[in-house]
């Protein structure tokens, strides 16, 4: 607001004021005998004035205007600066969030298929006793994976318990046969 009314005092002096004048002064210099002094109806003195203060005034308004675009580009870098590092402070946010989700879901993960591999090792070596912990609070796909390891391993319990009743019973047999034949052999 400031600059537009400058704008305009300059306006009214420069272009409503001093221009009319000059061109009136023109005019009388071009009606004017060679030789003779023309009567611009002004001192000199006060042409001279009145000269340096409509040129003045587009002097100081071209200033102005100067360091209104300088404040306005200052105030545009700024907010891009602004703009920059704030952008540039949610990326890095973002990229820290992604890397703590990243670690968080690759310990689980890792830690329970490890726990899982470490489970299948002991069976495949036989232990059958091996605990198997069911975490409800853990992903879906694991829960399941543990799931199905414990029905593998209660399926080999179960193997296991018959291949004993099967020997225990081809003993009772053959124990029964050995005393059959000792009883015949009498």
């Amino acid at each position: 607001a400031p600059l537009l009314s400058e704008i305009e005092a300059a306006e009214a002096l420069y272009f409503g004021s001093y221009v009319p004048r000059i061109d009136r002064m023109l005019e009388i210099s071009s009606r004017t005998v060679p030789g003779a002094t023309p009567d611009y109806g002004i001192p000199f003195g006060e042409f001279f004035e009145f000269s340096n203060a409509a040129l003045g005034a587009m002097e100081t308004l071209s200033q102005s205007a100067g360091d209104a675009l300088a404040a306005y580009w200052d105030r545009r870098e700024s907010h891009a600066i602004v703009a920059a590092v704030a952008s540039c402070t949610f990326a890095v946010l973002s990229i820290l969030a992604l890397l703590a989700i990243y670690a968080t879901l690759r310990t689980r993960v890792v830690g329970l298929l490890g726990a899982a591999t470490r489970i299948l090792t002991s069976l495949a070596q036989g232990d059958l006793d091996v605990r198997i912990r069911a975490n409800r609070s853990e992903l879906y796909e694991i829960r399941q994976l543990f799931s199905v390891v414990e029905s593998f391993r209660d399926a080999l319990e179960g193997a296991r318990q018959k291949e004993a009743e099967a020997r225990e019973a081809a003993q009772r047999q053959k124990a029964t046969e050995a005393q059959a034949a000792e009883r015949e052999r009498r």
